[in-house]
């Protein structure tokens, strides 16, 4: 028999309460659904069907920024204790919060490849801001959307890496050496 928590419906809506009540934020539906299948007994099917039972009956609500717990919601999952299991709490809470933390992280990035009007080439623009400013931004020239595709994973996949790497370029003592002055 698989191990995990959910084996009924009501599981499943306690599960999808706590994670709601733990973030304390409104959460995207798929963030929502990663950390409802932290749980390997729980499937999409008996989830969509008690997202859709909660929010019929007021217990959630959803707005443009994704799922969160109402009032009403909050007061009936208080008033009916934390039955989910530790284990259970603490890896829908863990999985919820690193699928927060990856889609904050891909809100930072920005990438584009266009073809320059009338030319024969593309321009690829990268850019990583830290939520304040704007901390690098670049526009490359590349031959092929291809090409400026595969720029464009790989700063999506490595930013800071990449940001880490121009800078200690850039801070590069680049002085010619003694024996190299001959």
């Amino acid at each position: 028999m698989a191990e995990g928590y959910i084996r009924t419906g009501s599981d499943m809506k306690f599960l999808i309460l706590y994670i709601l009540d733990v973030i304390g934020e409104p959460i995207p539906n798929e963030i929502l659904l990663q950390a409802v299948q932290s749980d390997p007994l729980a499937d999409y099917f008996s989830y969509a069907s008690s997202l859709r039972e909660l929010s019929e009956d007021g217990f959630v609500e959803e707005s443009e920024k994704g799922f969160s717990i109402t009032a009403e919601g909050k007061r009936n999952f208080d008033a009916l204790g934390r039955v989910l299991p530790f284990s259970v709490r603490r890896d829908a809470q863990n999985a919820a919060t690193r699928a927060i933390a990856a889609a904050r992280r891909d809100e930072l990035i920005s990438t584009s490849t266009k073809k320059v009007e009338g030319k024969n080439h593309f321009t690829t623009r990268l850019s990583l801001n830290d939520g304040l400013d704007e901390i690098l931004s670049l526009s490359l020239l590349t031959v092929s959307a291809e090409q400026g595709a595969e720029l464009e994973r790989n700063f999506e996949k490595n930013a800071e890496e990449i940001y880490k790497r121009i800078l200690m370029v850039l801070l590069d003592d680049y002085a010619p050496k003694p024996e190299d002055e001959a």
